[in-house]
């Protein structure tokens, strides 16, 4: 799948390239599409300030969910029953993904960046232009935790045991948190932003792409750097997603 500043989501055959269903109408350009766990719909989210539900074999819309402003950021829970949005409205909000009725509603001092599920469903991590990142519980959306950087956060999201929060700014480093209380376990420092992390599935390492042309691998509970890829051909290169096998 494939969103798009003309305004569609396209879905394309892996195999030969050729387009599936669709296109996916949006009525302002589509920044983020995902899929559900189990493949048969995809969230996407928009400018036209909405987020909505397709039926992936029929391109049949199955939910629309409205903020107050443009949509940043989309997600499926684990089991797929719920989507979380973030918006420029300062809002996290979680809803049924069938029917749009909205869950819960979080509320973050200026634009959200970034938001992403912890692997139960239970809880929800977001981040933003208020340079904070929020653990908040899914079901109520009540704040658990409340971490805070010095510039803008761009990317954060859960280890896979639920038990750490990994954050990426605009202030040139990646942190490792403690998910319930909001400690500080660690920071990673590049030379200029840091625009994608990623934890491996043991959480020992942490791998971050930067706005100064690398990306390095840390191990999470020191800080330490491990590895690193420089872009050689072009060190102004703007590193803006990683991901571990």
């Amino acid at each position: 799948a494939s969103a798009s500043a003309d305004r569609t989501v396209r879905l394309w055959d892996a195999t030969t390239g050729q387009p599936g269903t669709g296109p996916l109408p949006h009525k302002d350009m589509v920044v983020v599409g995902c899929f559900s766990p189990d493949g048969r719909w995809i969230a996407t989210g928009s400018f036209d300030k909405t987020a909505r539900v397709w039926d992936v074999a029929t391109g049949k819309e199955i939910a629309r969910m409205t903020h107050d402003a443009e949509v940043t950021s989309v997600a499926f829970s684990p089991d797929g029953l719920y989507v979380i949005s973030g918006s420029k409205d300062k809002t996290v909000r979680v809803w049924d993904s069938v029917n749009g009725q909205e869950i819960a509603r979080m509320t973050h001092d200026a634009d959200v960046y970034t938001i992403s599920f912890s692997s139960d469903g239970k809880y929800v991590v977001s981040g933003g232009k208020d340079k904070t990142v929020r653990v908040w519980e899914s079901a109520t959306g009540k704040e658990i935790s409340h971490m805070t950087h010095a510039a803008d956060v761009i990317s954060a999201i859960f280890s896979q045991d639920g038990n750490y929060v990994v954050s990426g700014s605009l202030d040139g480093t990646a942190r490792v948190w403690k998910a319930n209380t909001g400690r500080e376990m660690s920071r990673m420092t590049h030379d200029s932003a840091v625009y994608s992390i990623a934890i491996s599935p043991n959480s020992e390492y942490v791998v971050s792409g930067s706005g100064d042309g690398t990306v390095r691998v840390w191990k999470a509970d020191t800080g330490q750097e491990i590895t690193r890829i420089t872009y050689v051909d072009n060190l102004s290169a703007v590193v803006s997603s990683v991901a571990f096998s």
